[in-house]
């Protein structure tokens, strides 16, 4: 995991709500994703179930 999305992992959990970060890295869009659903932001874990399937098909 890169230096950047550790970073971006702590502001996100810090209360970060917008930050100027590369939206084609998949690392960050993993962080981003991911610290909606933990925080609540996703409900019934949508959005997080829908990049899962695009990032890892079958």
């Amino acid at each position: 995991m890169s230096k950047m999305v550790k970073a971006s992992d702590r502001a996100i959990a810090a209360g970060l709500t917008c930050a100027i970060a590369d939206p084609t890295d998949p690392g960050v869009v993993q962080a981003v994703v991911a610290a909606d659903l933990l925080a609540g932001r996703d409900e019934y874990g949508r959005r997080y179930l829908a990049h899962h399937r695009r990032t890892h098909p079958r």
